[in-house]
């Protein structure tokens, strides 16, 4: 499965909303998942409350 936890949009006014809404957003429906065997269940939520996805939106003058 594709995902991001950032989701960059550079020169972000050149790409339509519907783009961003309907594709590039649905990469960040996946939080991480951390490859730790050895945490309980407590510890994993923990672990996904440090990385919370993002969005950037960037463009020039």
């Amino acid at each position: 499965m594709n995902r991001a936890n950032l989701l960059l949009l550079d020169e972000f006014r050149m790409i339509s909303k519907d783009v961003i809404d309907t594709i590039l957003r649905k990469f960040l429906t996946q939080k991480r998942m951390p490859r730790y065997a050895e945490l309980t269940k407590e510890q994993r939520k923990a672990e996904h409350a440090k990385e919370k996805n993002k969005t950037m939106f960037l463009s020039s003058a």
